[in-house]
């Protein structure tokens, strides 16, 4: 049995941005992964591969990377690993557009893997910050994720977590860290199957 800890977020949130600081915590060299079109980096004493690409000189670094095609590869994955021996007990950790959906929830659900989902938000000065030091997505383009966004946490009931500030980023990291331990507990009681 694996398991899965995902975090949605409008536009500029800093999703990529905590999961970098989650990287930052877990302390030990990932290898790199690679399953058709999702890829990652596996920390094997920590047992979590996180999805995506968060090399520090992406602009839009995260799931942003991988392909718009991701997701059959991405629901096969869940598909093979649910039973497979060589990665039970193993979270996949992911943000973003990309795979935070309800492609992907209904597919974990319908698994019964044990997960946690949570939402990322931030203040409107944060945001505003953020988006006029980087952006290139226009408004109607982020009223559509906005909308997204919305429907996950209604329909999933995903934590919210507030990401306006550093002080922020590394809470809502270590809460990233304990949700992964709270799935793997999970998974070594059988909850899920």
């Amino acid at each position: 049995m694996i398991g899965c800890v995902l975090l949605a977020g409008y536009p500029a949130a800093g999703k990529s941005t905590t999961t970098r600081a989650v990287l930052g915590q877990l302390h030990e060299c990932p290898t790199f992964f690679k399953a058709g079109l999702v890829s990652g980096f596996q920390y094997t004493v920590a047992r979590v591969i996180v999805l995506g690409d968060y090399d520090a000189s992406l602009t839009f670094p995260g799931t942003d990377k991988l392909s718009m095609a991701v997701q059959p590869d991405f629901n096969a994955m869940l598909d093979r690993w649910r039973d497979d021996s060589d990665h039970h007990g193993q979270v996949l950790l992911f943000e973003g557009d990309r795979l935070c959906n309800s492609s992907s929830l209904k597919r974990i659900i319908e698994l019964q893997l044990p997960w946690a989902g949570f939402v990322l938000t931030a203040s409107n000065e944060a945001i505003s910050s953020r988006h006029s030091t980087r952006d290139n997505q226009n408004a109607t383009w982020i009223a559509g994720r906005v909308t997204k966004v919305n429907n996950l946490v209604s329909a999933y009931n995903l934590q919210p977590l507030t990401n306006s500030t550093p002080i922020d980023t590394l809470r809502n990291a270590a809460t990233l860290l304990q949700a992964v331990k709270g799935v793997q507990f999970a998974i070594n009681q059988g909850v899920g199957q």
